[in-house]
């Protein structure tokens, strides 16, 4: 009994009315730390639920309210004959094995499998929105957010039954018609609204390609340079990727069947090369288109940056080409409007969509359809192609600002590669710059606040060239000034 004295003078619990904290939240977290502390020990009997409310000054359902809590949580166990009583010997060898909670205790580092810890210990790339020469980020200053966000409320102030419910895995039907009617008109492809599968962004699709037609031990045609980011997909299903050299028209067929004839994928990027911008000559597509059907492989088209061509129209798409349904094209949104919206989608022969949607659902059921039908609005209403159109004018503009800003500072230290298309230039070493470290002239712009890529960086194996990738994707005029002024001046020449 005077054990439930002590607790009904409260010399450890107590009531706070200037904390925001509810009365019961209160209560409830005192006695559990009495409990884990062994204040209150197993078997112990605590008062009654009026006991407590009477030294307390609280009402009673305030404390029934915590005791209730505490019991569903197993610190607590109640009786109608006996009362409520701390729970016994498990709990008494948890608090033992707290020990002192100010003690310091040894993390064990997370156990991973060598995937995870390829994964982990990859280079993430630095992205800052804004900052000279960031790459991959697209500018939003501009996009009409207020006609997103009025689509927004107009969708969603009443939804139709084909969005709530829709879990098709292929994603929201009328944005697939959306996609297919725009790729028509602009990229010249050929195919039907079913066939195309919408993703969460352009890695989830390279993802799921990877999963669903490689095996381990088969072997990929990678462009060299190319998209680093790709071989983790590869890496995940247990797949190598063969460095493929590209020249002036694009990936080297020629070389790809030297060094892995039996491949069962290529990827490539045939609009707009990257890093290297060089667009894949009609010639070249057809070997790469011949190469396929003889091998029974399969093409990935990525093309990331379709809608980032500065000047003329679009370029026909490779799938455009193919009559033996072995290229699966890849786009995306997140570059031409924005980041966060995450929607890429796939465009997959008519022999592969069955099988890619069971698939898919059993991994990912759909991409979320928050985004899905106001996509579609925004595409069918217009504004996709006239925000493009003005993103065009404005990315053309900021191309000639680095290549100005570059000759100003730079004279003839860097040849300029590739096609004025997407959201970087790539600036190869050359004249008092040939030779020196693409990787230690970054770390020196990183330390000075400015972001570059080094060219070396986007090989498998040994660089053949070192140099600088200068995105503008997010970047103005000013900004590209100056931040070549501050390149110039960490960059020794």
């Amino acid at each position: 009994m005077a054990r439930i004295k002590r607790l009904i003078d409260l010399p450890k619990v107590q009531l706070d009315r200037s904390d925001p904290t509810p009365l019961n939240r209160q209560i409830e977290r005192q006695l559990r730390e009495l409990i884990l502390s062994g204040d209150l020990r197993p078997q112990m009997r605590l008062p009654s639920t009026r006991q407590l409310a009477d030294g307390l000054g609280c009402s009673r359902g305030t404390v029934v309210g915590a005791i209730e809590q505490l019991i569903a949580e197993g610190f607590l166990n109640s009786s109608s004959r006996s009362g409520t009583f701390v729970v016994g010997p498990l709990l008494r060898d948890a608090a033992d094995r707290r020990g002192d909670k100010h003690a310091a205790r040894p993390v064990k580092p997370a156990r991973l499998s060598l995937l995870g810890e390829f994964l982990a210990d990859a280079q993430r790339p630095t992205y800052r929105p804004g900052t000279a020469f960031s790459t991959g980020t697209p500018d939003v200053r501009d996009f009409p957010f207020a006609i997103w966000s009025r689509l927004c409320r107009s969708v969603w102030r009443q939804p139709p039954r084909d969005v709530v419910y829709n879990q098709d895995p292929a994603g929201y039907l009328p944005l697939r018609k959306a996609i297919a009617a725009y790729l028509h008109d602009t990229r010249g492809m050929r195919f039907e609204p079913s066939n195309v599968f919408i993703t969460s962004g352009s890695q989830q699709g390279l993802d799921l390609v990877a999963r669903l037609l490689l095996n381990e031990g088969d072997r990929v045609w990678m462009e060299e340079p190319g998209f680093i980011e790709a071989r983790y997909a590869l890496r995940s299903v247990g797949a190598g990727a063969v460095a493929v050299p590209v020249d002036s028209e694009g990936l080297s067929v020629a070389d790809g069947r030297r060094r892995a004839p039996d491949a069962r994928l290529a990827i490539v990027t045939p609009s707009h090369q990257y890093p290297m911008g060089m667009i894949m000559s009609y010639a070249r597509r057809i070997e790469l288109l011949d190469w396929a059907r003889q091998a029974d492989a399969w093409i990935l088209e990525d093309d990331y940056d379709s809608e980032s061509r500065h000047s003329g129209a679009p370029l026909p798409a490779l799938q455009a080409l193919d009559a033996d349904e072995t290229v699966i094209y890849m786009g995306t949104f997140s570059k031409a409007l924005f980041s966060a919206l995450r929607i890429g989608y796939l465009v997959l022969p008519p022999r592969l969509m069955e099988r890619f949607c069971r698939a898919r659902y059993n991994l990912d059921p759909f991409t979320s359809l928050m985004a899905q039908p106001v996509l579609t609005r925004f595409i069918e209403d217009g504004h996709f192609a006239s925000y493009i159109q003005k993103t065009r004018r404005k990315l053309a503009a900021r191309r000639e600002s680095v290549v100005s800003a570059a000759r100003d500072y730079f004279g003839d230290a860097f040849a300029f590669q590739g096609d004025k298309a997407g959201l970087y230039v790539t600036a190869v070493f050359s004249g008092p710059l040939r030779g020196r470290s693409d990787d230690e002239a970054a770390r020196k712009a990183l330390a000075a606040g400015v972001v570059v890529a080094p060219l070396s960086s986007y090989y498998q194996g040994p660089a053949t060239a070192q140099g600088l990738i200068l995105g503008f994707g997010s970047v103005d005029e000013k900004t590209i000034r100056a931040g070549m002024a501050t390149l110039s001046s960490v960059i020794d020449r």
